[in-house]
């Protein structure tokens, strides 16, 4: 198997929201929590940031405090207290704030992910963690609105959610040499540079070339290849019962967002159940 197209998480923002509510690029956790502060109290029908968007966003948000689902050994991690301490931030800050009609409110109003009346794109909500596409379809969707990115801030620096694309000869493929040399020239940089242009993401290369940059849709390319090179880079578990886990690490957080559960709770409760998958 070879990687040929990588991925990461960054943060984006609607300039022009932040700027309607006097609010300064977040540069810190805490900044986040004063957007958001702000935005509800001067703002009945969009706010700063929302922790039930992307729907994906709990089971990325350990990772800007240096947390994982998994140790270096494939033990289960769920109630590591880098972890409590993610969705801490999240029940503390935000859920604690809102009323529980509100919250639903806002999770159940989001519209398709991939049309205009997605939340960010339809300007309800200016603070998102999404991935390198994000600005492509930011452009087809919501064309005219001002959009920035840096690196989602955290207790840790330049952390990320990578994910890579691979392609695999399976054991028992009729024609190995033939997809083994497919593959090599895949893989050729100009080669892989040109579908990773296509798919708007960026290659496993370290280094990519100057036409990449210039023809990229988005014009913070530079931006997410950084951090897929940053060591607090991290990636979901890569288990047997992956798409279990990430099921199971779903329902938890929304038991957290709906105020079921407190994050201890939910993530003690997670632990014990994915440790019987083992």
């Amino acid at each position: 198997a070879m990687p040929y197209i990588g991925g990461t998480e960054a943060m984006y923002l609607n300039k022009d929201l932040l700027d309607k509510w006097g609010i300064k690029e977040p540069e810190t956790l805490d900044d986040i929590v004063k957007a958001f502060d702000i935005s509800l109290e001067k703002d009945d029908d969009s706010i700063a940031f929302i922790p039930s968007w992307p729907s994906w966003f709990g089971g990325y948000l350990p990772a800007y405090f240096g947390g994982s689902w998994t140790d270096d050994d494939g033990n289960i991690t769920a109630n590591s207290k880098e972890n409590i301490q993610a969705w801490e931030w999240i029940e503390k800050n935000f859920i604690s704030k809102m009323p529980e009609e509100k919250i639903l409110s806002f999770a159940q109003g989001f519209g398709a992910y991939q049309s205009p009346d997605n939340p960010f794109y339809s300007g309800k909500v200016a603070i998102e963690a999404s991935g390198v596409w994000e600005k492509k379809l930011a452009s087809i969707y919501a064309p005219k609105m001002n959009v920035t990115v840096k690196a989602f801030p955290g207790t840790v620096d330049n952390a990320t959610y990578l994910s890579v694309n691979a392609l695999a000869i399976p054991r028992n493929a009729p024609n190995k040499k033939e997809a083994l040399v497919f593959m090599k020239w895949l893989l050729k940089p100009e080669n892989v540079e040109y579908l990773a242009l296509d798919q708007k993401q960026f290659t496993p290369y370290k280094t990519h070339s100057e036409r990449f940059f210039q023809e990229h849709k988005n014009q913070y390319i530079k931006t997410f290849i950084e951090l897929a090179q940053s060591p607090n880079a991290k990636f979901m578990p890569q288990v047997s019962f992956l798409t279990r886990y990430k099921k199971e690490i779903k329902s938890a957080y929304d038991e957290v967002i709906r105020k079921q559960k407190t994050a201890k709770e939910a993530l003690d409760k997670l632990q014990e159940r994915v440790s019987s998958l083992q």
